[in-house]
């Protein structure tokens, strides 16, 4: 429908592979461009008025259009992640839940909280860039088709995400701490950035009690995250235990067990006498981080 990054050169082979797809995805547009113009964009521009009508010029647009597949030997997890560079997206079911998948797209509350959508043929999710979720297929001979559609505010598909997250994170308060922590992602390192806005906006986050902004601190203070902020690991192991107390956070709980296998966890490891009983905190935190999808976790188990 457009791609706003076309001319982006392509890899050995893939060139064939897209001009062999392309009589598909003439006819695919074809069927699926009066659709999407008559239902979903009217339903898009209804739905999210703030987003969509500040003119003519930056009604919500369809910029990105692609179809997903999951399944058995092939793709079947997405990370859980928010789609930032999306005003509104919308995920649209091309198979049956229960049927023909199990498992599928969930959203979340932090990472270890996780809800799944049964989403069926014609099932639609509509929602913004604020809304963390993901996908995980079963590995049981499921297979999960969806239509995924990314709008921006401009006919011509420009990014204005700098300014959305600017003016919500300006605006603190109940509900700001997403959009300072994605405002902060559009701070460069410290070459680029002197002031280290980065890190002020994070901190604002993780004020407001927002986990994987607390994490990143924590690595701000270990100095695995660029910033001026003195090397402190008392800092750090307090963020990482405020994350998992907070909201049970895996990168918190995976981070800690870290700390505490280098010897630079205090609280975390008193009354731990023994080796062996300082390697079962490290296990206990990492059994917790991979029970929520943590693959490094699983990795070092």
């Amino acid at each position: 429908i457009r791609h706003t990054q076309k001319d982006l050169p392509l890899k050995d082979g893939e060139a064939v592979v897209v001009a062999a797809r392309r009589p598909l995805r003439e006819r695919l547009k074809r069927l699926m461009t009066p659709i999407l113009e008559a239902r979903i964009t009217a339903f898009v521009r209804q739905q999210y008025p703030e987003a969509c009508a500040q003119s003519d010029s930056r009604a919500c647009t369809p910029c990105y259009s692609l179809i997903r597949r999951y399944r058995s030997g092939e793709r079947q997890t997405h990370a859980m992640h928010y789609d930032s560079h999306a005003r509104v997206s919308v995920v649209i079911s091309l198979s049956d839940y229960g049927i023909e998948y199990r498992g599928g797209i969930y959203i979340a509350h932090g990472r270890a909280s996780k809800r799944i959508l049964p989403l069926s043929r014609g099932d639609a999710l509509f929602h913004q860039s604020d809304l963390l979720h993901g996908v995980k297929v079963h590995d049981d001979g499921s297979e999960r088709w969806s239509w995924i559609l990314w709008y921006r505010d401009s006919i011509q598909c420009e990014d204005h995400s700098r300014q959305w997250y600017s003016a919500c994170a300006a605006k603190g308060g109940p509900g700001s701490a997403i959009c300072q922590a994605l405002y902060s992602n559009h701070f460069g390192d410290l070459e680029d950035n002197p002031q280290d806005d980065r890190i002020y906006w994070l901190q604002r986050a993780a004020d407001q009690g927002l986990a994987n902004s607390m994490v990143k601190l924590a690595r701000a203070h270990l100095k695995q995250l660029p910033s001026r902020l003195p090397l402190d690991a008392a800092k750090a192991e307090m963020l990482y235990l405020t994350a998992i107390e907070r909201a049970e956070e895996p990168d918190a709980q995976y981070g800690l067990a870290q700390l505490l296998l280098e010897g630079r966890a205090t609280r975390a490891a008193d009354g731990a006498v023994t080796m062996r009983q300082l390697l079962n905190r490290v296990v206990a935190l990492l059994e917790a981080a991979a029970q929520s999808g943590l693959e490094d976790a699983v990795f070092n188990l």
